[in-house]
């Protein structure tokens, strides 16, 4: 049973977590407030990066732990090596937040053929561990371990109760910033694009409907001007990339980023 104090704990982190981002000091702002409730011996904060072709991978590791800055910085380089052999690539693929501990993977079976545990676990004397993913829209977005090291208690009832108290916090956290930092970047290439080629806001407006794929006349019919009037337009963009049709204008775009390529 969770004290009544330590639940008003954890409405005020859930608080905070909810207004921070993923970059790397408020993971690790995150962390922190995660220890301040449920002791630790190093935390591990992994962004999953999910590529074109349906693969996932573990991007942009932040650590918390009392190491000095370059045993953290030498852990997080060990981790980063394992690759496909990182035993948690599995969480990365599920739609739904999930927790595992390390009861399977420390036993002696495992221990005898796993490369992640000779690795990293025997190494840094990893005895007890717990990690959970983080989703938002049905994706994972993130995964984040807790490590006890030594002759640590294992991870209680209780202590896996909060965690799941804040999965749902830190899922729509991380979701608002990935649209937030998707939506920054596109607005910048499209600056980029614009200065690059010295469109004018009437040019950039068509070019939005020209790389959805519609014709002339439905741009004119959208934008309550003459199919001349479009022409006109998209002329001075071929003009200004020095492209002949269409065809080459959007693989220009293409190339500029600001069509994404199937």
């Amino acid at each position: 049973m969770i004290p009544d104090h330590i639940w008003m704990k954890l409405n005020e982190i859930s608080v905070q977590i909810s207004k921070l981002s993923a970059s790397e000091g408020d993971r690790k702002t995150i962390l922190r407030l995660i220890r301040s409730v449920i002791p630790y011996d190093i935390g591990v904060f992994t962004l999953v990066c999910h590529q074109k072709d349906g693969e996932k991978c573990f991007v942009n590791r932040v650590i918390e732990s009392d190491f000095s800055r370059e045993k953290a910085s030498r852990m997080l380089d060990i981790i980063n090596a394992q690759g496909r052999s990182d035993y948690l690539s599995w969480m990365a693929y599920e739609k739904e937040p999930c927790c595992i501990d390390e009861k399977e993977m420390l036993s002696t079976a495992i221990k005898t053929t796993n490369t992640y545990y000779s690795n990293v676990m025997k190494k840094y004397d990893v005895t007890e561990a717990y990690n959970f993913s983080i989703c938002g829209n049905e994706m994972c977005l993130g995964i984040i371990s807790l490590l006890r090291t030594g002759a640590a208690t294992t991870f209680s009832e209780e202590e896996v109760r909060m965690i799941k108290v804040f999965q749902p916090h830190m899922g729509s956290m991380l979701l608002k910033s990935y649209v937030e930092e998707a939506h920054y970047f596109a607005t910048k290439r499209q600056e980029r694009f614009k200065t690059k080629y010295d469109f004018t806001e009437r040019e950039m407006i068509l070019l939005d409907h020209v790389k959805e794929g519609k014709e002339n006349k439905e741009i004119a019919q959208i934008l309550h001007v003459s199919e001349n009037t479009v022409k006109r337009h998209f002329n001075s963009i071929l003009s200004k990339t020095d492209t002949k049709n269409k065809y080459q204008l959007l693989k220009l775009m293409i190339d500029e980023k600001m069509i994404d390529e199937e």
